[in-house]
């Protein structure tokens, strides 16, 4: 069930992909009724997963739409427009930063290029945004976590904030990972980074899933790069977590304050 105004352009189209897809936008509470006003915007892949159960992939929708309407009328998130770009077959090509021996890939800068000089130029032409980075978000979960990292890292002058739950960090036996943290990029200005203890096997019997042995791998990059809680990363082991959109859903309001709301004490 979708909530609140979500506008939904259909068919948009990409030359750096040489595809189509379905972009759905929500808009906050008065948007209509405060002309002069401009809002934060965030990205999120797989759009079909985030406002409505009858597209979703499994039938079992993230809400954000429900939940970014009930934390802004509570005063604990501020407006915001959600744009939500659904996944197209290449999906595991797209969201890839370099190829995997089993299953290929690889064309995450051709995306970036659709997400970065088509989708948010057109966003940015259509609907009263505030385009700076540091308004500018993105998020994703599984392979879309991966591409949010990438997208973050690799173009932090467009996007400041970064949501990335349960990212697949082995794709590429965590080469891909590992080549997130081996420039000079500053990376975004905000990052939420989690996974679940439920979503995975635990390969090297030490009693941890490996996605919690990946991620942890990779907080601990980052803070070796001087990342602190203090230069907002947000890194969550969540404990009753599975790989899966009721899961993503269930948190999914923890990460837009964590990545929208005030600076942390």
């Amino acid at each position: 069930m979708v909530t609140g105004d979500v506008r939904i352009h259909h068919g948009f189209s990409s030359q750096a992909l040489g595809n189509r897809r379905d972009v759905r936008v929500y808009l906050p509470p008065g948007y209509e009724e405060s002309p002069d006003r401009h809002y934060p915007v965030l990205y999120v892949h797989d759009g079909q997963n985030v406002f409505d159960s009858r597209t979703a992939a499994f039938g079992t929708e993230w809400g954000l739409d429900e939940t970014a309407q009930h934390l802004i009328q509570e005063g604990k998130l501020p407006e915001l427009i959600i744009v939500a770009a659904d996944n197209t077959p290449d999906r595991l090509s797209e969201y890839s930063p370099l190829p995997d021996p089993k299953h290929g890939g690889g064309r995450a800068e051709a995306y970036a290029r659709f997400m970065v000089d088509e989708l948010k130029p057109f966003v940015d032409r259509t609907y009263r945004t505030r385009a700076g980075a540091e308004h500018t978000g993105v998020m994703g979960s599984s392979m879309g976590g991966l591409v949010s990292l990438y997208l973050g890292f690799r173009h932090p002058e467009v996007y400041g904030l970064v949501g990335a739950l349960s990212p697949s960090l082995w794709w590429a036996d965590r080469e891909a990972s590992r080549q997130l943290t081996a420039t000079d990029s500053p990376g975004p200005r905000r990052l939420w980074l989690d996974a679940g203890a439920l979503e995975g096997r635990d390969a090297d019997g030490n009693g941890v899933a490996d996605p919690i042995d990946n991620t942890r791998e990779l907080a601990g990059r980052l803070v070796e790069n001087g990342w602190t809680r203090e230069s907002y990363l947000f890194y969550r082991e969540v404990s009753e977590g599975a790989h899966n959109e009721a899961s993503w859903a269930a948190r999914a309001g923890q990460v837009l304050q964590a990545l929208y709301g005030p600076a942390p004490e």
